[in-house]
């Protein structure tokens, strides 16, 4: 599709969304939003240019809501790099369009917090629910399921033009704004931060496409180190120097983001299986059936563990009601798996599931439910 194909007679208008999001650049929600209402006074819609390496999270939720209560249809194209945060602004175009040779990067959220063990509790919720409100989003443009789309949340995942019509992620692809940038291999995306890579299309980020006539907001250098905690850097730093040390916060917290989310897994695991040895060793079950119980441990969690192992130790209760009471063989059976039951006692295992739902239940989760 060629960057002049346009009908005359609609009057467009074009907005920019180059650089960082965040409350104090140039690109706050309010900032944007005072954009995006100016353009919409006399236009019959709007192009909203995005070449933007992504930023706060809050910021450009605030943006896609903007967008998506505007009274004039907006159309997305992006320009070179639309990462981060920016691919959640850009969802909220009517249609998204890509040059040939941008590039698109999705990850799950992040966001830089200091303070008490409370505070970070709450931001980590926060983000949680961003995350799933985000795959919403991403779901509902693509078509893809949930599932894949939460891949995409892990690590630093990168389409190119061809690769985001592909995943359904854009609706058509333009002519490149400037022919002036070097191809760029899909192994060395691994290896590029969103800032780095969106330096590289210096040949498009040109002053006017940062709306100039506004001056108005400079980067309040102080108020975001100070919000961010960032080190390394003073009122006195350059502009760059600042926004590098933001992304090396985010880079900082991601990292341990993963690492706690590591750990709280490994605990989990831990949980499980000390509390299916804790059966074993009580004679609830046998060690045959460790694997069982561990997968239902860790695909359904703890509490249904809890209710399975707990169901089991109902059983020779049942098997007497049976008329196994008193019958050593029939207290064997605590440790009869489904198959056992269907082999050796069919008419037993009928009674069973009238007389002790749970403990049927159980049997069969840990048959049918791996």
């Amino acid at each position: 599709m060629s960057r002049n194909q346009k009908i005359q007679s609609v009057k467009t208008a074009i907005i920019f969304l180059y650089g960082f999001i965040g409350e104090w650049f140039e690109n706050s929600a309010e900032e944007f939003a005072r954009r995006l209402d100016e353009a919409a006074v006399d236009a019959d819609q709007i192009e909203l240019h995005i070449h933007c390496y992504g930023g706060d999270v809050l910021e450009g939720n605030a943006m896609y809501n903007k967008i998506k209560n505007c009274p004039k249809p907006v159309d997305v194209y992006i320009d070179g790099v639309s990462a981060s945060m920016a691919t959640i602004v850009m969802l909220a175009g009517r249609k998204i369009y890509m040059s040939e040779n941008a590039f698109l990067m999705i990850h799950s959220p992040s966001g830089c917090v200091c303070g008490s063990a409370d505070e970070m509790l709450k931001s980590a919720k926060m983000l949680q629910s961003l995350e799933a409100l985000f795959i919403k989003f991403y779901t509902t443009k693509t078509g893809k399921t949930e599932s894949e789309v939460k891949a995409w949340m892990t690590g630093d995942n990168w389409f190119s033009s061809q690769e985001a019509l592909a995943a359904n992620l854009i609706d058509g692809i333009v002519d490149p704004i400037s022919e002036e940038i070097k191809p760029i291999a899909k192994a060395e995306l691994t290896t590029l931060k969103p800032r780095a890579l969106y330096d590289r299309f210096a040949a498009i980020a040109k002053p006017e496409r940062f709306n100039p006539q506004n001056t108005k907001n400079e980067m309040k250098k102080e108020d975001l180190i100070t919000r961010y905690g960032l080190t390394g850097v003073t009122a006195e730093s350059s502009d760059e120097a600042v926004l590098a040390s933001v992304d090396q916060k985010i880079a900082a917290e991601r990292t341990e983001k993963e690492r706690l989310q590591g750990e709280k897994e490994t605990a989990s695991k831990k949980v499980v299986t000390d509390a299916v040895q804790a059966a074993i060793d009580d004679k609830r079950i046998t060690a045959e059936q460790r694997d069982i119980y561990v997968g239902i441990g860790e695909k359904s969690g703890f509490d249904a563990l809890s209710v399975a192992l707990k169901a089991i130790n109902k059983a020779p209760t049942i098997i007497g009601a049976l008329g196994g009471k008193g019958n050593p063989e029939a207290s064997d059976r605590t440790a009869w798996d489904w198959d056992k039951w269907q082999k050796e006692d069919q008419k037993g295992l009928q009674a069973l599931a009238k007389s002790d739902e749970a403990a049927f239940q159980a049997l069969y989760d840990a048959k049918f439910k791996k």
